[in-house]
């Protein structure tokens, strides 16, 4: 089966990617898996100067999680015919977009 992998943050452009992804999975039959990828300041150029809590990483991926099954139940929840619906999945790890995606394409 086809799969799309959709990256998002979040924000209002990558919520409009995901729609438009789920609308393009419907059309080619494709199974969709949403990515988050959850990056610490520590991990961004420049970030020596932002303070950034012990438990930053696992509070990030609980929203993520949190996020992310919103965004499934959005999308379960269009007006769209049972027998047509994608299988919706999603990926929240820590570290970038780019080696979190190539290591699902690897697998």
């Amino acid at each position: 089966m086809k799969a799309i992998l959709i990256a998002t943050d979040f924000s209002h452009g990558a919520t409009h990617a995901v729609n438009f992804g789920y609308k393009f999975a419907l059309q080619i039959k494709a199974n969709i898996v949403l990515c988050n990828a959850v990056t610490a300041p520590a991990e961004i150029p420049r970030a020596e100067l932002a303070v950034w809590p012990m438990d930053g990483y696992q509070s990030l991926l609980q929203t993520g999680i949190a996020d992310l099954d919103q965004l499934k139940s959005d999308l379960e929840n269009l007006n769209v015919p049972t027998d047509s619906r994608p299988l919706l999945s999603y990926i929240n790890e820590k570290g970038t977009i780019h080696p979190l995606v190539e290591s699902r394409l690897s697998t």
